[in-house]
């Protein structure tokens, strides 16, 4: 029997899970008898090659608060009835899956009639202590997103964020574990696209968005240790913040911000290590993508996902959590004795037909 499936998530921002939730698409709609559809709550959209047929953008331009008290009910509205729309034109969906805290708020007030799955992308108590740090609000404001999920059955992204769901204020209906889809071949391909960036200079390269929990401070810290010759390449935005914060530890010579990057696999083919130095990440998108492509690197050993990657095959690689000078370490020592050409022996796991799998057998039980 076909099936029909939604994805929903807050915008197409250049991030972690927004690229995992475009896998999961491109992967169920190559299952046979499976047809899937993504509506993103806004405008936000940081992908030039998204198709129009498989992807719907509410027409709200900015992707912030979209569940604040004056746009929720809006939003709400405008998600109920272009689920009618597409329902009407290509049949009922069997399923939707909501993806990111602001959108779980949104999907949970909708009451639509078919199985809901949220997928929880980070880690909660990582979460609540960076929005703590920002203030009251802002952790009230995280802790009331977060019970979106009460007595609802959520996937997480890896099992250390599962390990999570044994809140009091949050029981769950359901907790399971389905990792983020990874295409190897489209990744390896990519990285072969356009040759080096920096053909006159070896590089490090750090990708992720600029932000508190990527703790870019840190990973400046770390760099400025280094004394080879290599430059740090950041695959993130330019701005003001980023700009003073490279300043205020004498970098400016050292770095070098190149932007979101649609394909930034090229950019880690040619990199001589791949650097992560979140406090948290739900499972570490950027470390699989590297281990694919056959570059090392260093990552803090944060809560979630890190050990799940790594497993015990290269623990040396992974750098003591909120310690710059051990990630300094560990950079040096891997740019001294680089390793060899290896092969990660836990690839299938995280393959995209492995996850696609295992959300159609999801599908199947729930319908």
């Amino acid at each position: 029997m076909s099936k029909r499936i939604l994805l929903v998530i807050t915008s197409l921002n250049g991030g972690g899970a927004e690229m995992a939730v475009l896998r999961m698409l491109k992967a169920f709609n190559a299952v046979p008898d499976t047809s899937a559809h993504l509506i993103s709550l806004s405008q936000k959209n940081d992908y030039q090659d998204v198709d129009p047929e498989m992807v719907t953008m509410l027409p709200i331009a900015n992707s912030k608060s979209l569940d604040s008290f004056f746009k929720r009910g809006k939003v709400i509205q405008l998600l109920q009835q272009e689920v009618a729309r597409l329902e009407q034109e290509q049949g009922a969906f069997d399923v939707i899956f909501s993806h990111l805290e602001v959108t779980n708020v949104i999907v949970a007030a909708a009451n639509f009639h078919c199985p809901v799955f949220y997928v929880h992308h980070n880690s909660i108590q990582q979460e609540l202590l960076c929005a703590k740090e920002r203030g009251p609000f802002k952790y009230f404001k995280m802790k009331q997103r977060l019970k979106a999920l009460k007595n609802k059955d959520v996937i997480c992204v890896s099992k250390g964020s599962a390990s999570e769901f044994t809140l009091p204020w949050l029981p769950v209906k359901s907790c399971q574990v389905i990792y983020n889809p990874f295409d190897a071949e489209e990744i390896i391909a990519g990285s072969q696209e356009g040759g080096n960036p920096y053909p006159d200079r070896p590089y490090l390269l750090h990708v992720g968005r600029f932000g508190r929990a990527k703790r870019h401070d840190r990973l400046f810290e770390a760099f400025a240790q280094l004394t080879g010759p290599e430059v740090l390449v950041l695959l993130t935005k330019q701005s003001s913040k980023l700009t003073k914060l490279i300043k205020r530890y004498g970098l400016e010579d050292r770095v070098i911000v190149a932007g979101f990057q649609a394909n930034p696999y090229r950019f880690m083919k040619h990199a001589r290590c791949v650097v992560l130095s979140s406090d948290y990440e739900g499972l570490g998108n950027v470390m699989v993508e590297s281990l694919l492509i056959g570059t090392p690197f260093i990552a803090n050993d944060y809560p979630h996902g890190a050990k799940e990657v790594l497993g015990h095959w290269r623990p040396e690689w992974l750098a003591e959590t909120g310690s710059a000078d051990d990630l300094a370490r560990k950079l040096a020592q891997l740019l001294q004795q680089p390793p060899q050409a290896f092969q990660w022996p836990d690839a299938e796991l995280f393959s995209h037909v492995h996850s696609a799998n295992a959300y159609l057998a999801l599908i199947n039980k729930a319908t």
